[in-house]
């Protein structure tokens, strides 16, 4: 209950008039809570006090309250005694009490925390030497000034936790406090008490399932004890690391005894994941039994531990380690898996059916699927090379084919001979989208055909037949070369050239002007004989008007003259002609027009001569080499003739 204080309040009267009787004398007095007061006295008449007397300031005079009132002249206090000074916080009281909206009451023997409390203020009291309170800086109502941890009535931890990732132990959370489990309190319990159990998980199951690479390392475990119970089909597997820093199993066996195998899994080059041992990396081992995963520490006889490709470790004893608890009552419950759990009562469909076989691959006997190891299962050591006969690289001792068979180009042989046919290449040059070439008999059947570069290959060409080599472009193959046999050929420049190889048809003379013309003759082989001029073959004159045995030509006493129009004839020497043409012809002194067309009727030379002698010869090595044909005209007249150059 609230004290209750009374105050009086005596008058004091302002402007009072006092008669005196005789004399006016000054006199100051003073008055408690008064100033200025001066007392005026007239002798024996009355006395009058001129001067005001202030009037009295009720109110909170502690300047640590937000209610200070610096006029006030004296202290405020309500009906109950509490002062009226408001104060926002325990630490502005002058001494220890209880702190209202409106005010602020003293402890004392009537009045304590507990009754501060019940009328609704807050205590503001004494601390003691020890502070209890949450002392888990996990916790969201952490006390730094807590010297002693608080417990609630039921002995749970008066520390208030977000989520089960900031308890200190296995527990159950509420939303005042926290409490352990032990033997006596569970997860159901705590649930059942409105909680939110925080249990320890369960380990995620084992994976022994690996990865056949082709190359492993043997592993025999020869025990003498284990630390532990392990029950048959319990798993112990070898794990490596992969690039995503997971550890992953890379041979496993089922515990059956004190002596089985584990094959080691190397990484493969094949791909870029890692999915097996590296040379040199340390090997981890783990198991999983019906009370949980554990650690596994080898003791080796051998070694020290590290995977070495087609190595043997052989490990005297293993010591395990508990590392979390298991998924309780779930496995492989299938008795012919090779990991069976006789302690699982679930099936969670992992089981590995048991495949004995010769697990070493170095025996043509190894078997990929294979998880048990079979010794004597192995019989025949694997010879790795070529089984094909036909190939260049055929081991006729090997008895396993690995696909390195090494095979010759079509039509060749190992040793890059044509088996049949003649060896054409065509070498790299430039502009090789340019060029294009065919090979034909005599009688123009097509033997080979080819376009651009590279190429090689063996045709079947026979003694004679025709090369003809062409360019898109008319600038010549620009260094491209075909090669048959020892032969180079090419095209120098131009758009087409043909070489004939061997003999092709009748040689003979093919100038129809000559006298030995053969009309049956397909090759001129240079053989032509022509009469002297203004003769026939016989020798007797072309033309003799008077008989007199002298040709009208130069017979100047036959009434001709000389100046009469004839035809105009020559013939070409050497045919085919490497780098001088000749031609003879039968009007010296006068002016021939000279021209050339190649085989699509181009013209590739032309001139101009003034003829002295019946013989001229014209100078043609740079002209390619081909068919051309020339025309000789005089404006008159003109004859043309074919020919080869070289």
């Amino acid at each position: 209950m609230k004290k209750i204080r009374l105050l009086l309040i005596l008058p004091l009267f302002v402007n009072a008039k006092i008669n005196t009787s005789h004399f006016e004398t000054t006199k100051t007095i003073n008055i408690p809570n008064c100033t200025n007061v001066v007392q005026h006295n007239y002798g024996y008449s009355p006395n009058t006090y001129n001067d005001s007397i202030p009037i009295l300031i009720e109110g909170c005079m502690d300047a640590n309250a937000s209610n200070f009132n610096a006029d006030a002249t004296e202290a405020g206090f309500d009906q109950y005694g509490n002062s009226l000074c408001v104060y926002a916080s325990c630490d502005d009281i002058p001494t220890w009490g209880c702190l209202y909206a409106d005010g602020f009451g003293t402890f004392n023997a009537d009045f304590s925390a507990i009754q501060c409390s019940e009328y609704g203020g807050t205590p503001c009291e004494e601390p003691s030497s020890d502070v209890v309170g949450c002392m888990d800086s996990n916790a969201s109502n952490y006390d730094s000034l807590a010297t002693v941890q608080g417990y609630d009535q039921y002995n749970n931890l008066q520390c208030v936790y977000a989520s089960c990732d900031d308890i200190p132990t296995w527990g159950c959370l509420y939303a005042d406090g926290f409490g352990t489990f032990n033997a006596d309190f569970s997860a159901i319990q705590c649930s059942e008490y409105g909680g939110t159990p925080c249990e320890e998980p369960a380990c995620a199951p084992l994976d022994f399932t690996t990865v056949n690479t082709g190359v492993n390392m043997t592993i025999f475990l020869n025990l003498d004890s284990v630390s532990i119970d392990l029950a048959d089909g319990d798993m112990i597997g070898v794990f490596f690391t992969n690039e995503a820093g997971d550890l992953v199993c890379a041979g496993s066996s089922a515990w059956t005894g004190s002596s089985i195998t584990v094959a080691a899994w190397a990484d493969d080059t094949f791909t870029s994941l890692v999915d097996g041992f590296s040379a040199g990396e340390s090997i981890v081992w783990k198991t999983e039994t019906s009370s949980g995963v554990y650690d596994i520490v080898p003791t080796y006889d051998n070694g020290e531990g590290i995977f070495i490709a087609n190595g043997l470790l052989i490990v005297n004893s293993l010591e395990f380690v508990y590392s979390c608890t298991g998924t309780l009552g779930i496995g492989c419950t299938d008795e012919t898996a090779i990991n069976y759990d006789p302690n699982a009562i679930q099936d969670d469909g992992t089981c590995i059916p048991t495949v004995v076989g010769c697990m070493d691959a170095h025996y043509l006997e190894f078997d990929s699927a294979a998880n048990v190891f079979d010794q004597t299962l192995c019989l025949t050591w694997k010879v790795e090379g070529c089984m094909d006969a036909f190939a260049c690289n055929f081991d006729s001792t090997a008895n396993f084919n690995n696909e390195t068979c090494e095979f010759p180009l079509e039509g060749f042989d190992c040793q890059g001979n044509c088996i049949s046919g003649s060896d054409i290449s065509v070498n790299n040059g430039n502009n090789l989208n340019e060029i294009s070439w065919t090979i034909s008999d005599c009688d123009g059947t097509e033997l080979a055909t080819g376009g651009e570069a590279p190429y090689h290959g063996c045709v079947e060409l026979g003694e004679n037949y025709v090369l003809n080599l062409q360019d898109s472009d008319g600038d010549g193959w620009n260094g491209t070369e075909m090669i048959i046999e020892d032969n180079a050929y090419t095209l120098t420049n131009g758009f087409e050239q043909s070489f004939v190889v061997g003999s092709c048809g009748i040689e003979g003379c093919m100038d129809a002007l000559a006298c030995n013309f053969d009309s049956t003759a397909t090759i001129d082989n240079e053989t032509c004989e022509y009469a002297e001029e203004y003769f026939d073959c016989d020798g007797v004159c072309l033309n003799d008007y008077d008989n007199d045995g002298e040709c009208d030509e130069v017979d100047y006493d036959d009434g001709l003259g000389i100046d009469n129009a004839k035809e105009l004839k020559h013939r070409i020497y050497p045919n085919p002609v490497e780098n001088k043409l000749n031609f003879s012809h039968n009007h010296k002194k006068e002016v021939l027009d000279i021209q050339i067309y190649n085989t699509i009727g181009v013209l590739i030379y032309e001139d101009r001569i003034k003829t002295v002698e019946n013989d001229v010869t014209i100078d043609v090595k740079n002209i390619s080499p081909g068919m051309y044909m020339i025309k000789i005209s005089n404006g008159k007249h003109s004859s043309s003739t074919t020919w080869i150059k070289k």
